[in-house]
């Protein structure tokens, strides 16, 4: 007799980088602002590595297609709040908004370390219901998002 095995599925087999998260790139280093405001950065070799995995992340991807190389990153990148881990539930949660964009190319100006902190929550927004490609230009106080 053969008995059919059920599997239960994994719970965190899926990763997605957080809709509301912001990754600012200036020159090796890139810098990202969770949702909550608090930011860190990372620069170097890392900063290349983060800048390919995190635009290969803005879709739903399988854990298991992440190259083995890469997972420390990711564990940095979920433990920090800007990648997301789950189960058949992500994709359906953060779904990309279907039809055309209003416009191709956008670009938002941020001046003043105050106002950087909240634009953070209309950044990805932004670019998944209006343009197709966002490029955000900072001022020197901007960069500073403390």
């Amino acid at each position: 007799m053969i008995a059919e095995v059920r599997r239960t599925p994994q719970r965190h087999r899926y990763l997605i980088r957080d809709p509301q998260a912001v990754v600012v790139s200036s020159g090796d280093e890139l810098v990202l602002v969770k949702p909550s405001g608090e930011s860190m950065a990372i620069s170097d070799a890392d900063a290349a590595r983060a800048k390919v995995l995190l635009a290969r992340l803005a879709t739903t991807q399988a854990i298991t297609s992440i190259n083995e190389r890469d997972r420390d990153l990711v564990d940095l990148l979920v433990g920090k709040g800007i990648v997301l881990r789950g189960g058949d539930e992500l994709a359906s949660r953060i779904a990309r908004p279907i039809g055309r964009p209003v416009c191709q190319n956008l670009v938002l100006g941020v001046s003043g370390a105050m106002y950087a902190t909240h634009v953070v929550s209309y950044v990805w927004p932004l670019r998944d219901q209006f343009c197709e490609q966002l490029n955000v230009v900072l001022t020197e106080s901007a960069r500073r998002f403390e």
